[in-house]
């Protein structure tokens, strides 16, 4: 009994790159496209990046995780303003467009960042959407396409869809999708700014262009404003107002359902 009783006064080891504290849930998703059903689609993680200005934090070498299945990735941080998911490899991607045709492709999305202006407090569940409703330009389905490589104009324009609609969502029901009451109560983080296809040569973009190599940089062009995070803090995440993302009701700290691209598609 006294062994036990020592034991208990011990605390456990920090995993390496672990902020202290009850890091959130976070899975990754694929949002549905237009014009085609998404059947498979995965990506190798290399690195997760969270953080705010010089508190910044990584988990490294993730490995590979299914965008359309059970997936769990590391939160480095409770208190962010920056999210980067980078990749060391294209992800694999499988569609099925309405005429039944299968079309492949691998896109190099290299690091998809979401960001605000200001660190605000996380926990509890969150799903990082890539892409936001019905990201697939159907024209591009139209030309007759069944195998998208990186260095093809069909790429660009897809990873340039993908990563300026992503965006953070809390998951209130913790059920690993985004349904329409969540996704109405807005974003919490979202990409800095849309890309255009013109952004991308072969799909990847420099890190300038995320913000992910320097989190703590001016976020003034991103999808919230310092109002919409919850927080009139600073980018110092010692400064960071609190948000509470156990719950569906974030509709303070969103952003209009418009701003994802949807108007009401539900999970």
């Amino acid at each position: 009994m006294i062994v036990l009783a020592l034991l208990a006064c011990v605390d456990p080891p920090d995993r390496e790159g672990i902020a202290i504290g009850n890091p959130p849930n976070l899975t990754a998703r694929m949002a549905p496209p237009s014009g085609a059903t998404v059947e498979s689609a995965e990506i190798h993680v290399s690195e997760i990046t969270a953080g705010c200005g010089t508190e910044v934090a990584s988990v490294a070498d993730i490995g590979a995780i299914d965008l359309m299945g059970t997936n769990s990735l590391p939160v480095p941080m409770n208190s962010l303003c920056v999210l980067s998911l980078g990749a060391s490899a294209p992800m694999e991607l499988t569609l099925r467009a309405a005429d039944g045709r299968e079309v492949t492709g691998r896109l190099d999305l290299s690091t998809v960042s979401v960001m605000a202006d200001s660190a605000f407090q996380v926990d509890g569940s969150l799903v990082l959407e890539l892409g936001s409703p019905g990201w697939l330009d159907p024209s591009i389905l139209a030309s007759g396409v069944t195998d998208i490589e990186p260095g093809s104009p069909e790429h660009a324009a897809l990873v340039a869809a993908l990563r300026s609609g992503s965006a953070l969502f809390v998951d209130g029901n913790h059920d690993s999708q985004i349904d329409t009451t969540e996704r109405r109560s807005g974003t919490l983080l979202k990409a800095s700014a849309a890309e255009s296809a013109s952004d991308t040569d072969s799909g990847t973009l420099g890190s300038d262009d995320t913000g992910a190599d320097d989190p703590g940089q001016d976020q003034g062009n991103s999808g919230a404003n310092s109002g919409d995070t919850g927080s009139s803090s600073g980018s110092s995440a010692s400064d960071t107002g609190t948000r509470e993302t156990g719950t569906a009701d974030t509709a303070e700290g969103g952003a209009d359902p418009a701003d994802t691209g949807e108007a009401d598609t539900g999970a």
